[in-house]
């Protein structure tokens, strides 16, 4: 009797132990990529308040929104392509 008991008890706590499952894997974490997450350059200053000056530092400043642009674009659709992001 009392070996039949130990037997019942060890079944038991094998079944217990089945039962919880294996631990669930956590997702790998994803990073995008470092061209996406830099740090935006400073906006130029313009040499002087002549006209042609101004000129040139609107035209550079245009292009470095235009780089932000695009990078931040660039960063939305990783994020919509990993589900990160909802795509409305």
């Amino acid at each position: 009797m009392r070996r039949l008991t130990l037997c019942l008890l060890f079944a038991c706590l094998i079944l217990a132990g089945c039962a919880t499952g294996p631990m669930p894997t956590p997702a790998p974490r994803l990073y995008p990529p470092a061209l996406l997450t830099t740090l935006p350059e400073p906006p130029p200053a313009p040499a002087s308040g002549a006209l042609e000056d101004l000129y040139r530092n609107h035209l550079e400043a245009m292009a470095l929104y235009w780089q932000l642009r695009d990078r931040y674009q660039g960063l939305v659709e990783w994020l919509k392509a990993t589900g990160a992001l909802s795509g409305d």
